[in-house]
This record gives C-alpha cells, structure tokens and sequence, in this order.
C-alpha cells in the first residue's frame, strides 16, 4: 500500500511548487475528458522534468525483440488509456505516447492496435487462433470468461514483479485466488483512475453555511459517515417552491443510480479469504448491518439526502452529475473523471474527498474503483514477450502518464487548491477493485438494493439471496482451485 506513496505526495509537492506561476495566469483552461484535456505537453515539459528524482528501476532486462509486434485488442472508445499513435500536444495523449514509445526503442518492439466493436476473446480462443497477444476488456466479461478458462494466469508470466509500484496492492491481492490472477489492473493503463469513486463537494456553499471544509477531518482520520451524514443531513432548499422535494432543489447530498464500489470504501468484500486464501461469504456480518443502517436513515429518514435508483442518464439534469454541476447538491459521490468533466464548464468551486470511514475504527481510506483489465488469451503463443511488454508499459505508465494526469487532472484546477490535490494523493494510493463483483456476485452492488427493498434490515435480505450466492461463489472456487 505504502509503495506508492513517495511518488504520488512528490507530484503533489511539484504542484505546490507551480503556485506561484499558475497564480499569475488568470485564464486556466478546464478540465474534459480523456484525450480532450486541453493542456498542451510544452506548458508542461518542464515541471514534468521535476519528477525525475522518483524515478523506480523497473529491473528488467535490456532484450532485443527485434521488431516483434506486441498486438493489443481494443474498442476505439478506449484504445487512448493504452496506446497513442501520434503526438497531439495534448498532455495525456503525448505522455501515452511517449510512454509506448520508450518500450518500443527500448526493447526494438512494435505496438499495435487491433480495433473491434467487442473485446470479447472467448471465439479467438475456442477457435485455436492467436490473433492477439492481449485483450482489454469489460471488467465483469473479463471475469466471466477468465472463469471459462479462456486467459492465462498472468501469475505465470516471466517478468512480471508484483512488489513494483505499478502494481495497485490492493487491486492485485484482490483479483488473486490460490496464487492465480487472470485479470490485470495496473498503470498499463490510467482508467482506472478515471473510474475511482470519490466524494466532491461545493466550497462556496460550504461557506455560506458556514461548514468547515473536511481536510482535516480527512487528515485526522475522523472523516467518516457519521460525520458525512451530519453535514448533510437536514441541508435542503425548497429551489421551486412547490413545497415538494425534488431534483430542481437544493440537497446537502445527492445520489443516483448502482451503489458502485460503496463496499469496498468501508473494507467490505463480500468475498472474503480464509487464512488459505480460499474463497468464503463474508458480507453477513456487523459491519454490513451498521452500513446499511447508517445509509437507510440517511436516504430514506433524512430531508438533506436526495436518492433515486434510477436517472435519465449521465450529465441528465436528475443525475447526480447534472444536480451538482447545477448548484443543486452540497455533496455528491461519483466516477473522478465524469464528475471533472461535468464541471468544467460549471462555476461550480469544488473540493474532492475521499470515501469516508464506515467509523474511526476502519484503519484505512479506501477507494473504490472499476476498470477495463487486461487479460491474456489462452492462445498466446509468447508468453515471454509478453510478460516483458506488461511489466515494462505498467512501469513506464507509472512513471510517464501517471505524473501527466495528475498536471491534466490538478493543475487547470487546484493553483490555489493544495488540500484536493493532497486527498487525491490519499484517495489514489489504497484503490481498489472487488473480486466478488468482478466475479458476478449480487452482493457487490447489494447495498442499494438491500435498504430499497428491506429496509434496514439487512439480515433478512442476505437469507433471500444466501443459497444463490453460495453456489455462484462456489463455482468461482472452483475455477481458482482446478486452473
């Protein structure tokens, strides 16, 4: 967990150190999404020079593949988080670029892109064809046909070092079962830090109701739900005037649609792991009774909290992004990237936070993440090479692209903003995934489904879906133990 700290509370500290220079620039471009940040790589250049001194050997050797091409699968809506064909100007485009292109003149290597609609490799596999060497793919597919014995153990592959940096530690202990990992998510790739879930919050309206801004509570490790839901909890402001409570008023939180990656803020994984690493339900405890609890009073029991399980869609004005970006919540929780981007044409004076602590007991922030992970198929016929081309982009994605997000992501936006910039760091460094949503289990996204459907009474949902889950877990058991 601690191995990425250095590195990521370094980039802060370069931040901090451009304050003075971007307080003398009044007109700071917003943030966009993806490839659309528009921050050129020459305004950046040389406060990226300022990273060198965190620079981490990734030990590997100096091999000539003489000219072998490393062939990636990918959708066009997602080929820019792994490769990047020519230099933009853009910030995170040149850094990928770059990145690729110290692997491919290290190593005398080719990148390649093979575009599809669907990322699916289950008809390549079954069909004997090695027609890529890796797949990036939807997270819950990917565990789907991992467990069909379509992908490789990426454990087995040459090269690989887990105790690197550009391995997320609790994203690898997570996806691993019986000493077997089949699916990646490491800095291969930034979107999974695009995909982190975390809190934003309106500065100026926590001013005039003369709130105290929770940094210190964050850094005191006092920030937790209880706090969260008495900052909220009686905030509303009757916007239209109808008397009646609705997304055109104002809410102290808003949320709409899944409970995505709520468990895995409080350090619930419904999956959890005897002392052999063997797979057990583990979601039927106190914990999961104090959380759904907690969050029945607050959704249901409170005036503050505007919940619905459904929306128009994204950025749709009764969505949690479009109620915050429009002055109409206080709080709200969310996808990073998604939230930026429905900012950044807003006046809206945003902080970020981490997930709060289920309660002070928790030791750590966590941070709930999906991703798009990578898989190998089956019919890879090189598993060397291929071993080699994880490791070396992971490394070069930590210490190229990683530092270029965080310029794209905090620069634009926190010249004077040096605690968001800090919660980022805290937010980022215990990311995680859950193995049982990866896996299918209806008890990753179960919270939200538990408090609308049963209240707070959570053991009496658990006994509707025990026997149904047991067995989809067994099946996971299974797989790890027979692969």
């Amino acid at each position: 967990m601690k191995k990425t700290i250095s590195f990521l509370l370094a980039v802060c500290m370069m931040f901090s150190a451009l304050i003075s220079c971007s307080q003398q620039n009044d007109n700071q471009p917003s943030a966009a999404e993806g490839n659309s940040m528009p921050i050129s790589s020459e305004q950046t250049s040389e406060e990226s020079q300022s990273t060198d001194t965190t620079y981490v050997e990734d030990d590997l050797p100096e091999i000539d593949l003489d000219g072998w091409t490393f062939r990636i699968y990918n959708t066009v809506d997602y080929k820019r988080y792994l490769h990047s064909e020519e230099l933009t100007g853009e910030v995170i485009n040149d850094a990928v670029y770059n990145a690729n292109l110290k692997v491919m003149d290290r190593f005398n290597v080719n990148i390649e892109t093979i575009i599809a609609n669907d990322t699916s490799i289950k008809s390549s596999v079954l069909s004997g064809s090695d027609d890529f060497d890796i797949s990036m793919m939807h997270d819950v597919s990917a565990g789907s046909e991992s467990q069909q014995g379509l992908c490789l153990n990426v454990r087995e592959l040459p090269y690989i070092n887990f105790e690197k940096p550009w391995w997320p530690e609790f994203t690898v202990d997570s996806l691993t079962v019986l000493d077997k990992m089949y699916l990646v998510s490491s800095f291969i790739s930034y979107l999974g830090m695009d995909w982190t879930r975390v809190i934003f919050f309106n500065i100026d309206k926590m001013n005039d109701y003369d709130i105290e801004l929770p940094y210190n509570d964050v850094r005191n490790g006092t920030w937790t739900l209880d706090k969260l839901q008495s900052i909220t909890k009686d905030i509303y402001e009757d916007l239209d005037g109808n008397s009646e409570q609705t997304y055109d008023d104002f809410f102290g939180f808003a949320l709409t649609g899944p409970f995505y990656c709520w468990l895995e803020a409080f350090d619930i994984e419904p999956y959890g792991k005897d002392d052999a690493t063997v797979l057990k339900l583990d979601v039927n405890n106190d914990k999961m009774l104090t959380l759904c609890e907690k969050v029945y009073s607050w959704l249901y029991e409170s005036r503050g909290c505007y919940y619905s399980p459904s929306d128009s869609g994204n950025y749709a004005e009764d969505n949690y992004l479009g109620m915050f970006s429009a002055g109409k919540s206080l709080f709200t929780y969310g996808v990073l990237e998604r939230l930026i981007l429905t900012c950044r044409d807003s006046d809206i004076n945003y902080g970020i936070l981490p997930m709060p602590k289920l309660d002070e007991n928790q030791s750590e922030y966590y941070s709930g993440c999906t991703d798009r992970p990578i898989v190998i198929p089956k019919t890879n016929s090189n598993h060397e090479n291929t071993g080699l081309m994880l490791e070396a982009m992971s490394a070069e994605g930590y210490r190229t692209v990683l530092p270029a997000y965080y310029e794209t992501a905090l620069k634009w936006k926190y010249s004077n903003d040096n605690d968001s910039a800090e919660m980022l760091d805290i937010i980022f460094q215990n990311r995680r995934i859950s193995l049982a949503y990866i896996y299918g289990s209806e008890f990753s996204l179960s919270l939200g489904s538990a408090v609308t459907e049963s209240g707070s009474e959570w053991a009496s949902y658990y006994a509707k879906k025990e026997k149904s889950e047991q067995k989809r877990m067994e099946k996971t058991i299974e797989f790890f133990s027979g692969q």
